[in-house]
C-alpha cells in the first residue's frame, strides 16, 4: 500500500515542497485505501468527545510556523499541518495542501462535529456540501459545516493549492490514529478488506464522529472524470 514508507522516509528533505507528506499520506488513506477500508465503514453513531479537549477560555501561546516547515505528531507522523490543536487548546488546526489535475481529494463523508474552512491559494477546488456543488478559486474562501456530506476535488488541468483549517476538534489526532491503524494493518499482514481491519477502523471513526457515504463517491469519480490519486 505505501504507506509504511511515506510515513518512515521522513529524513528525506528533498521532497518537492508542493506535495507535502499529508498530501500523500491524506491521498493514500482516504484515496487507494478508502476504497477498501473506509468503503464499507458506515459509522453513524455520534461521536466521543476529543481525544484533546476543548478550551476557549485558556489563554492561547503565540506560534510561529516557517514557511516550508510543518509541526509533526509526537511520534514522528507528518501530515504538513502548519499549527496542530494541542498548541490552540483544542479549538484549531491548519494544514497547507496541493491536489493534482483531476483527482479526489478525499471521499464522500460527514463530521459530527468538525466544521471546515478552505482557503484556495492557486488553481481552482470543487466542493460538494450536500447535494450542491461550489467552485471555489484562488483567493475564494468556502465553509464546510458539520453534519452535512462533502468532498472536494480537483478536475482542471493544473494543480490546485489550498489551505484547509479544522474547527472545533482535534481532527490532527484523527489523522494521525488512522495513519497509526494503518501501520498497524500493515506490519501484522492484516488486509484492508478483512473485518478485522475494519474493526480496527470503526473505533476511530466513531471516535471522531466520522461517517463515510460509500455509495456516493463513485459517482463523483465517473461524473468527472477523476481518480483517486496514487503515488
Amino acid at each position: 500500500m505505501g504507506v509504511t514508507f511515506v510515513i518512515t522516509n521522513q529524513k528525506d528533505k528533498t521532497m518537492d515542497s508542493n506535495q507535502t507528506r499529508r498530501d500523500i499520506i491524506r491521498k493514500l488513506t482516504f484515496g487507494a485505501l478508502s476504497g477498501v477500508i473506509f468503503t464499507n465503514l458506515s459509522c453513524t453513531s455520534k461521536g466521543e468527545s476529543p481525544v484533546t479537549e476543548t478550551n476557549i477560555d485558556k489563554p492561547l501561546s503565540p506560534v510561529l510556523t516557517k514557511a516550508g516547515t510543518t509541526v509533526k505528531a509526537n511520534d514522528g507522523i507528518d501530515f504538513g499541518f502548519k499549527i496542530r490543536s494541542n498548541q490552540t487548546n483544542g479549538q484549531f488546526s491548519c494544514t497547507e495542501e496541493t491536489l493534482q489535475p483531476k483527482t479526489l481529494g478525499v471521499t464522500v463523508h460527514m463530521h459530527d462535529k468538525l466544521d471546515e474552512i478552505m482557503h484556495v491559494l492557486e488553481g481552482t477546488v470543487h466542493v460538494l456540501v450536500g447535494d450542491e456543488v461550489f467552485e471555489v478559486n484562488a483567493g475564494d474562501w468556502h465553509l464546510r459545516p458539520h453534519g452535512i456530506p462533502h468532498a472536494y476535488w480537483n478536475q482542471t488541468d493544473k494543480p490546485a493549492k489550498f489551505n484547509d483549517m479544522f474547527l472545533n476538534q482535534d481532527f490532527d489526532n484523527f489523522l494521525d490514529e488512522i495513519i497509526r491503524t494503518v501501520n498497524k494493518c500493515k506490519t501484522e499482514n492484516i488486509s484492508p478488506e478483512s473485518k478485522e481491519a475494519q474493526d480496527l477502523f470503526e473505533p476511530v471513526a466513531k471516535k471522531y464522529g466520522f461517517t463515510n457515504y460509500p455509495d456516493r463517491t463513485p459517482m463523483l469519480l465517473e461524473k468527472y472524470g477523476l481518480k483517486m490519486a496514487e503515488i
